[in-house]
Formats: C-alpha cells, structure tokens, sequence
C-alpha cells in the first residue's frame, strides 16, 4: 500500500530532486517483506563510493559513528558502533561522546567475537562506562585518563543544572492548565535503547498545542533512577519509561515526593 512516487515528491519538496526526474538523488525502492531492490541498492552504494573516491586508512587508531545504543541487563552498556576509518581492536581505549572504557569484548551482526574491527565494519562493543548516544562520534585514544578527561568537558558542556524547587503534580497540572493561557508540561523520557529514547521524544514534542506546549528536559537510556527522580522534582516535570523499570529506591522517592 505504500505510494514511492508520493514520497519522491515529499523529498522532493526538501531538495532531494530524484535522477528520474532530472535531479541528482539516487533513488531505489526496496522492499524489505519481499528482497526485492536490495542488488540495485548495493550497486549504486558501490558506485556513489567510486565516484566520490571515498578512501580509509586501517593502520591507524579507528574513529567511527555510534548506530544505536543500549542497556543489557548481562552485558552492562552496548554500542553498536560503524568504523569509518582505522581499525578497532579489543582492548582499546574508546571515547563514545561522553562515554569511555576499555574495550573488553566486540561481536559482529551474528554475535561472532571479533578481535578487531576495520573501516565499514559495523560490531557491538562492550566495556564502556555509559550508554552513548546514536550519532556520537567514536575515538579510540591514547588512555582512559586522556578518555575521562575528555569525556568530563564533554559533560560539562551539555550539563544544565536547574535550581531546587518544589514537588510537581498531575493534579498540579490541572490547576495550572486551568489558570493560564499556555502551560508547559516538561517530561524526562527513559528507554531501553536510544533509538526509541529519539523516536519518541520527536512523537512527544509534536503533541504541543496552543494550550500546552510539551518539552522534554531530559533523556536517556535505562532504568529509572534516582537521580532522575530528583531532576524531576528540581525541574516540575513527568517522569515517562519506555520498557524500562525504575531502579533502586527510585520508586519510592517518586511515591514520597
């Protein structure tokens, strides 16, 4: 049931002009539920990448994207990591934004271990400190203080501490949708990959409306925690857990308060 020439036009309406139709966009229709397109598709990645002269370097430190990343109750923080350039070995130091560690473990899409990684590689890696978020860049570095300093500017830089306040309501928000023209409802999302954590902050923050305009304050992946609690009580927002649970004495410290 699905309409590609409706899409084409869609992109087309934000610069993405198709070959087709005298643009310079690739376009192939795939389909995933019948296999069908996925040849074309690979063939003109192949070619997209002789004709840019994209180049990489194995004998070097590896640098890479973060993909996706998650929280695994037996395996602790997991990054889905692409390689882009270098090559990546277990054991190396790896900075993920403004996560760090050691690299103890690597698998590949078929969960083979692997004992490195070169560029156009895509593995999951074990170790790091934190989970990261999709799209952080990936370093392999001299050390874990060279990656802990780094990662503590990091956090400095994306760190907004709001002042203590008072405890927040739903009942709260009633009132005070009630009494003003506009209110703001601040929300802290927690999920069990960020995948999700993205995909429903954007489906969240387009429910505003005239009356209430929805922000959210904080994201993450994982158990709820009490940190996040307390940034919830300091902020007067709503705690949301996608397939996750909270943790610890979160629980009660979100009844008490």
């Amino acid at each position: 049931g699905i309409d590609p020439d409706n899409i084409m036009r869609q992109l087309a309406s934000e610069g993405l002009q198709p070959e087709d139709w005298g643009g310079e966009t690739i376009f192939c229709k795939v389909s995933a539920l019948k296999g069908t397109g996925v040849d074309q598709l690979l063939d003109m990645v192949l070619l997209q990448s002789e004709m840019l002269e994209l180049r990489s370097f194995p004998l070097k430190r590896a640098s890479g994207v973060v993909v996706e990343a998650l929280l695994d109750r037996g395996r602790g923080a997991v990054a889905r990591v692409l390689i882009k350039d270098g090559t990546l070995q277990r054991g190396d130091i790896l900075l993920a934004g403004h996560a760090y560690g050691k690299i103890r473990a690597m698998v590949d899409e078929k969960g083979r271990k692997l004992k490195e990684a070169g560029p156009s590689t895509p593995v999951e890696v074990l170790g790091l400190n934190e989970v990261p978020e999709a799209g952080d860049t990936v370093h392999a570095v001299k050390s874990i203080k060279q990656a802990e300093t780094l990662a503590d500017e990091r956090r400095k830089r994306l760190s907004k501490g709001p002042a203590q306040q008072g405890g927040f309501s739903l009942k709260d928000l009633a009132e005070r949708l009630a009494e003003a023209e506009q209110l703001e409802l601040k929300v802290i999302l927690k999920a069990d990959v960020q995948g999700s954590v993205e995909a429903l902050s954007q489906a969240l923050t387009k429910l505003s409306t005239k009356k209430v305009k929805l922000g959210v304050v904080h994201t993450g992946v994982g158990g709820i925690t009490e940190t996040d609690v307390n940034l919830a009580l300091a902020s007067k927002a709503i705690i949301i857990g996608f397939n996750v649970r909270p943790a610890g004495k979160a629980r009660k410290l979100a009844e008490g308060e």
